[in-house]
């Protein structure tokens, strides 16, 4: 074998290492880069707010709250109350304008302002609780006043993805 042969050889290896190491290379780049779009995706639904609304009644009182039960914080923008599942939310009206004025609420939510709920953070929005001469008149106004409307909630998360929840009221 003269020397020629030798370098023809020797560059033949060099050329499949290179080879090689370029395909290692894009791979890893590769590799990372889809890793972290993985991860991107993972942390901003990990930090995805939920909103679970509660209504509960009983002998001597009636009221709505909600609750946030995902992992990062909620910000509430509107709450509102609609009278079909399809209205539209700038249609809707305040809890002050639907229930009964004469009664003295415990809560009643003033909708002005927007509202931050941290992860398992909980809001009332209305509460009612009766004198014991009038328990049952006002419960059955208040039950009255919001059965079949619709409970509409916008909020949004810190990556500003704006979400809605809409429940019917029954007691």
């Amino acid at each position: 074998m003269n020397e020629l042969e030798v370098l023809k050889n020797s560059l033949n290896i060099s050329i499949w290492m290179l080879g090689v190491t370029l395909f290692l290379s894009v791979s890893t780049v590769t590799f990372s880069a889809l890793n972290m779009a993985f991860q991107r995706s993972h942390n901003r639904k990990s930090v995805k707010p939920f909103c679970n609304i509660h209504k509960f009644i009983n002998e001597t009182g009636i009221g709505i709250s909600i609750m946030n039960a995902g992992l990062g914080p909620m910000i509430v923008q509107k709450i509102v109350l609609l009278n079909s599942i399809g209205d539209a939310v700038k249609n809707g009206r305040l809890f002050s304008g639907l229930l009964p004025q004469e009664l003295h609420y415990d809560t009643l939510v003033n909708n002005n302002d927007s509202y931050v709920l941290p992860s398992m953070g909980e809001m009332k929005l209305f509460q009612y609780t009766a004198d014991q001469a009038d328990i049952k008149n006002a419960v059955e106004l208040l039950k009255e006043s919001l059965e079949g409307k619709y409970l509409c909630i916008v909020f949004k998360d810190i990556y500003d993805h704006n979400n809605e929840k809409r429940e019917l009221l029954k007691f």
